[in-house]
Order: structure tokens, then sequence, then C-alpha cells
């Protein structure tokens, strides 16, 4: 039976990251990892909302950079749906498809990928988020 956040979280990135990280991997996750998950998911919630403050600005350059960063962070972070929602809005700005509503749609659902994956990510891998 799959995980069930394992459309959320790419539990191979994860053991990527273990094998760079930890000598044993069945040790518990080291605080490098732990410290890579705090910084995307403080980082994460802050670039959404400069995207969309950028957005409503009319700045879709400014939104477009800030969205590649969070498509970066996310792939890093084995955060796959939240990596290809970046991807797509990513994709509208550099091509100038749809309307500034359509645009913070596709926001508010990155938005909302990411709580979850948030959530995911205390559950999964046990980070405390101060």
């Amino acid at each position: 039976m799959p995980h069930p956040d394992e459309t959320l979280l790419d539990f191979n990135r994860m053991q990527e990251l273990r094998e760079i990280v930890c000598e044993d991997p069945a040790e518990e996750l080291p605080d490098e990892i732990k410290d890579l998950y705090v910084t995307y998911l403080r980082s994460g919630a802050k670039t959404i909302d400069q995207a969309e403050s950028a957005l409503r600005a009319g700045n879709t350059n400014e939104g477009s950079r800030l969205i590649h960063s969070l498509k970066g962070a996310s792939a890093n972070a084995g955060a796959p749906k939240v990596r290809d929602l970046a991807l797509q809005l990513e994709q509208m700005l550099k091509k100038n498809i749809g309307t500034l509503d359509e645009h913070l749609a596709l926001l508010a659902e990155i938005r909302s990928v990411f709580d979850e994956t948030h959530q995911a990510i205390l559950r999964c891998y046990k980070v405390n988020v101060p």
C-alpha cells in the first residue's frame, strides 16, 4: 500500500540526501537534513507571499524569479507537487500566458499544496520548525 504522503514527498530524494550525509542510512535524520527542511519551510512560505505581492503589483518578472526559486528549493527538498505547480506558474509568467486572476489562483493552489507538504514533512521527517 502506498504511503499517504508519497504524492507530496519524494522519498527517493530523502534517501539520496541520507546517502550523502549519513554514514549509516538507518540512523536518525541528521541535523544537516533537518536544517534543510526547516529552511525550506520557512523560506518557501515567505517566497509565496513575496510572489503574490509582486504579481499584485504587476511585477511579473519578480514574480517569475520568486516562483523559479521556489521551484528549485522544492526540487531540492523532494516536494514534487509544489515543484510541478511552480513550474507551471513560472512558464505562464515567462510566456505571458493567462490573467492576473489565473496567476493568483494557481499561486493559491501552490500555497495550499505547500501547506500540505509542510504538514507531511513534519509527520514523516519529524522536523521541528521553531
